[in-house]
């Protein structure tokens, strides 16, 4: 509830967008290094809490990033679905593949396989190149506004 708003809101507001994704992966990964520590499900609670917190901003500042490189392409609705299908093909076939590998060799094995995951995901934000366009300017829109039209138009 409290990662994606405060993620949000420091990319917009500062537009250091490439530079949140990298730490917030970095940091990611430290937090969930933790997991190897000695402990009970107070450490484990208490990780699980920081990864998830860094990790909520990994997808919409990457959203943001494809959107804004893809802003002046010719075709940007095409390319923004084949990199989705792209991403959505790779998910599926790791999680078919996951499943007999932890067979093979054990569940034992997961948070290694999770942590060298996280440490791909800090390896590729510094692979990203940034998009350096300039924001348009719009107006600032009320959402207390915003809900009592549609409160309105669907009273009526």
């Amino acid at each position: 509830l409290v990662g994606p708003n405060v993620w949000g809101y420091l990319a917009d507001h500062t537009s250091h967008r490439l530079l949140i994704l990298r730490w917030t992966a970095l940091a990611t990964a430290a937090c969930f290094g933790a997991i190897f520590l000695p402990g009970g499900f107070a450490l484990v609670f208490m990780t699980m809490l920081g990864v998830n917190f860094f990790m909520t901003a990994q997808m919409p500042v990457t959203e943001a990033i494809t959107s804004a490189r893809l802003r002046h392409s010719t075709q940007p609705a095409a390319l923004y679905g084949r990199l989705r299908a792209c991403g959505s093909i790779g998910f599926i076939a790791f999680a078919l593949l996951a499943g007999p590998l932890f067979d093979g060799v054990g569940i034992g094995w997961h948070p290694a396989a999770a942590l060298s995951m996280f440490v791909v995901c800090v390896v590729a934000a510094y692979l990203v190149r940034d998009a350096f366009s300039h924001e348009l300017p719009h107006e600032r829109v009320s959402v207390r506004a915003r809900m009592n039209c549609v409160h309105r138009s669907m009273a009526r």
